[in-house]
């Protein structure tokens, strides 16, 4: 969960680890939420920088109540996390180029919606080789109707119009085609091998 509040104090814990106690809020009865670190030891440079009144943002885990006052643990940093989230999708995309089939959803409609994109725009994708990514309104909107034909129920799939219809029929051959190529659809049954993930209309 996402724990937002202001530093009451810092203490230390049980083997002199440190623990956050933020206001927990003027509408409830609670004095404080305790909030203990997932990596003390590799977060103390940011901890020992903390102070009373600051606004702080964690991510946490939720441990129960002490005494009246909830208790989070596992805490990290917002920047840790996303770090360590960017590494895990990377890792997750690669495998999926190189042919692992992999559960993560994010890797799986990046690395469709770019190829995808790629189809349709390849100018964008040179310009972004030697300029870098800048998503303006027409890339937006190309990206918005990729996402919204991978995701499209079947409900409201039967409605859209034969032009609507069209091209997400072209945006499914064309993935298929790549998940083919990278060996991620079993030969004999069409099925996808990819656990944890499915397109409902496909």
């Amino acid at each position: 969960m996402i724990v937002t509040g202001e530093i009451e104090q810092i203490k230390s814990s049980v083997g002199n680890k440190p623990v956050i106690f933020m206001k927990a809020g003027k509408k409830t009865v609670l004095s404080t939420v305790n909030a203990a670190f997932k990596n003390p030891d590799e977060d103390i440079d940011k901890i020992v920088n903390l102070e009373k009144g600051q606004k702080l943002v964690l991510l946490c885990i939720g441990e129960g109540v002490v005494l009246s006052s909830p208790v989070v643990g596992n805490c990290e940093f917002t920047d840790n996390y996303q770090e360590e989230y960017k590494q895990r999708i990377d890792e997750s995309i690669n495998a999926f180029i190189n042919g692992k089939p992999t559960g993560n959803s994010i890797a799986i409609y990046s690395i469709t919606a770019g190829y995808l994109l790629s189809l349709e725009d390849p100018t964008y994708v040179d310009k972004c080789n030697k300029n870098g990514c800048k998503i303006d309104k027409k890339v937006n909107g190309k990206i918005k109707k990729i996402f919204s034909s991978l995701t499209i129920k079947k409900e409201e799939y039967s409605k859209l119009k034969p032009k609507d219809k069209a091209l997400t029929d072209k945006y499914k051959k064309e993935v298929w085609d790549l998940f083919a190529e990278l060996k991620l659809i079993d030969p004999n049954t069409g099925a996808l091998l990819i656990d944890d993930f499915e397109l409902s209309t496909w």
